[in-house]
């Protein structure tokens, strides 16, 4: 027996050695700093062009269907117009396509047909449809849903603002991983982005840009509430009752961080939030709320970067 006495103990040994590098390579390894901005930039870059492709043709909004040869920037429009509506849904049957004659006398027939029908038979009805739930971003320990209906593409160039920093963006070559709103549920500005830097250490970092335009001259007891995902499943939760005090709090990394309160309307901030080294490889995908004294929504943010 002692060959496999032997035998385990080799196995152990390598064990011992293969097992952190393993994990290392496997979880903590991460591209040099220029690799993993240029992969974030090509995806904040695929996200613009799909907002600038994202007007409907004219024949579309016209109310005329496409030519079966439509050109392939139409047949992309109609992807994205899909996406809008949902799944179930396709922008090409919002249209009723034009009845041949035979069709209209069978129209015409069934028409007949129904007026000689008891009165309040043939008719439809009319059930009270529920509203569309939610999406959900995040589940809670205690279940509770977590639920952000932030613009998608489309929507969002029609926000106040927008342009404005998508412009920024372009004219300071940052990449960008995230956006500022004035709510989680009905946005209608733009605040700010987020976006990723070299910190210079052989790493990365965030920094945040964004303006106080909101409609109230000053806001106090604000609240910082945080939800991250890791590779598309619930990572943690956060939430700190005085976002005032996160200055003195090194470990607090919330998105607004920073704030020196009471905030008064149109202040600029640009604050960095450090990404250590030891961050697993992955993708991350933040979304957080800022609220007032009264639990209001004042700012709302979503970033999402691999490294």
């Amino acid at each position: 027996m002692a060959w496999l006495r032997n035998t385990l103990i080799g196995a152990g040994v390598v064990f011992v050695f293969v097992a952190p590098l393993y994990t290392y390579f496997h979880f903590f390894h991460h591209p040099p700093p220029k690799d993993a901005l240029e992969a974030n930039r090509q995806a904040a870059k695929a996200f613009r062009e799909k907002a600038q492709h994202a007007e409907p043709p004219v024949d579309i909004a016209q109310g005329d269907q496409p030519a079966a040869d439509s050109s392939s920037s139409s047949k992309e429009a109609l992807d994205i117009i899909n996406d809008v509506l949902g799944e179930d849904k396709d922008f090409r049957n919002q249209f009723s396509e034009e009845k041949s004659d035979s069709d209209r006398g069978s129209s015409r027939q069934d028409k007949k047909e129904d007026r000689k029908k008891p009165l309040g038979l043939g008719k439809k009805e009319h059930k009270h449809e529920k509203p569309a739930e939610p999406r959900v971003f995040y589940t809670q320990s205690d279940g509770t849903k977590i639920s952000f209906d932030l613009p998608d593409v489309s929507d969002r160039r029609h926000l106040q603002g927008a342009k404005y920093w998508d412009d920024f963006i372009v004219k300071n070559d940052y990449v960008e991983i995230g956006e500022y709103w004035d709510d989680c549920e009905n946005p209608t500005r733009v605040l700010g982005k987020a976006t990723l830097q070299d910190n210079g250490n052989g790493g990365i970092k965030s920094v945040i840009f964004f303006n106080t335009s909101w409609d109230f001259p000053q806001v106090e007891g604000l609240s910082c509430l945080q939800w991250v995902k890791y590779n598309g499943g619930d990572m943690f939760d956060n939430q700190w009752e005085d976002a005032c005090e996160l200055e003195q709090d090194p470990s607090g990394q919330c998105p607004y961080k920073g704030l020196d309160c009471p905030v008064e309307k149109a202040e600029v901030v640009q604050r960095e939030i450090s990404i250590p080294s030891y961050t697993p490889s992955g993708t991350y995908t933040q979304r957080s709320a800022l609220k007032d004294q009264d639990g209001k929504d004042i700012m709302c943010t979503i970033s999402q970067f691999t490294y």
